[in-house]
């Protein structure tokens, strides 16, 4: 299993008591290894005994899910201390939070984004209800060699959830050729033109990461990427989005928004974070997998149905 160790941070809190159950439930899909550490919601609600606490949660968890379980950082809950223990993971899962944690007192941003900024794995925000496993995967794919991989993250994370790509279709030249003064029927063939090729590039994607017991389905639709993608898991029902960030000053995130910025505001659902440096590295069970042929499925490359 390519998730062999999973950082998961709580603050004892019901939001803390969901993240350690959505780590546990993938810790335990992939048999790895699940550390745990305190991570207070600001210096006022920081709790006295949490070093007692937290190593009694790691207990009464692996005795739960069978898992082995381990009590990090112990007395320093300090953003540099959760770096450390996230160089050393292959997962980190926080909790959704307003509050404003020590780590906010370090970086500016969405808690996520601002981990994010400096961790090489995925960061997995727990915002929905609990549920024993992902039904459906939402992933957020601009064709990028680093969407690809979150891709096929997406297809390995859970085994028997369905996988959707879904590609928000970039129609920035609309804006040129209607200050041309051009025909709406040439503006209908660019529209249509830029869909054909979004289309196009998704059949690859899907026919490649589809497999006979695990079809991957797609959807493209016009339109800025963050609004569809809530638009589009609203429609779906996903109960988890994939969506890429890129490795960016702190000023330039607060200047533009990214899309991972906006699901994590909107979204009502859990929210995976992915550094575009992230790559999944191609074991050989990736590799066959990869490698099986694709089953004819009815559903496939869908336009539209936000």
């Amino acid at each position: 299993m390519f998730l062999t160790s999973i950082l998961a941070l709580t603050d004892f809190s019901v939001e803390g008591d969901k993240a350690l159950a959505r780590a546990c439930e993938v810790a335990h899909a992939h048999g790895a290894e699940l550390r745990l550490m305190y991570a207070p919601a600001g210096r006022r609600a920081e709790c006295w005994d949490a070093d007692t606490r937290l190593m009694q949660t790691a207990a009464a968890l692996a005795h739960q899910w069978g898992l082995t379980v381990r009590a990090v950082g112990a007395g320093n809950y300090s953003l540099n201390n959760i770096l450390t223990q996230a160089e050393h993971t292959k997962l980190l899962v926080l909790p959704q939070r307003s509050k404003r944690s020590l780590v906010a007192l370090w970086l500016a941003g969405p808690e996520a984004i601002r981990v994010a900024r400096h961790v090489r794995c995925p960061v997995l925000v727990t915002r929905g209800p609990i549920r024993q496993r992902s039904r459906q995967i939402l992933v957020g794919v601009d064709f990028t060699p680093a969407s690809h991989h979150r891709a096929v993250l997406a297809c390995l994370l859970d085994r028997n959830a369905q996988v959707e790509l879904f590609h928000a279709v970039n129609t920035t030249g609309e804006n040129l050729l209607r200050r041309a003064d051009l025909d709406g029927n040439v503006l209908r063939r660019y529209r249509d033109n830029c869909k054909d090729i979004a289309r196009n590039q998704l059949a690859r994607m899907t026919q490649l990461l589809s497999t006979p017991s695990m079809p991957v389905v797609s959807s493209a639709q016009l339109g800025q990427p963050a609004e569809q993608l809530i638009k589009r898991q609203g429609f779906s029902g996903a109960d988890l989005v994939i969506v890429g960030k890129r490795r960016r000053h702190a000023a330039t995130d607060y200047l533009l928004r990214s899309t991972a910025h906006e699901l994590l505001a909107e979204s009502n659902c859990d929210v995976m974070v992915v550094p575009d440096d992230f790559q999944v590295s191609p074991t050989r069970s990736l590799v066959q997998r990869l490698k099986m042929p694709m089953r004819k499925r009815q559903s496939g490359t869908q336009t539209g149905g936000c």
